[in-house]
């Protein structure tokens, strides 16, 4: 019986350490997101010359496939965690 229960305590542990692992990412993912929307906006402001549209759809691409793949990585991390949960 005291075996059942280690195993069991022992799989919760390693499903909680892979959820906290994957939070992690997601948070780190996130993080470098940010940075490259503020650069992207900083650049957008900035940008002159003979390439300022060819430029500019570029950063509008980059941030808009980003964008969505940070919705995707949001989403599978979250998709089963409720904001208010209920008995």
């Amino acid at each position: 019986m005291d075996s059942t229960m280690e195993i069991k305590e022992k799989q919760q542990f390693l499903k909680a350490k892979r959820q906290v692992r994957s939070l992690k990412l997601f948070y780190i993912h996130l993080a470098g997101y940010l940075v490259l929307v503020g650069l992207l906006v900083y650049n957008l402001l900035i940008v002159q010359g003979i390439y300022k549209n060819n430029i500019i759809s570029l950063n509008l691409s980059v941030l808009v496939l980003w964008t969505v793949a940070i919705a995707i990585h949001a989403w599978k991390i979250f998709k089963e965690q409720k904001v208010f949960k209920q008995s």
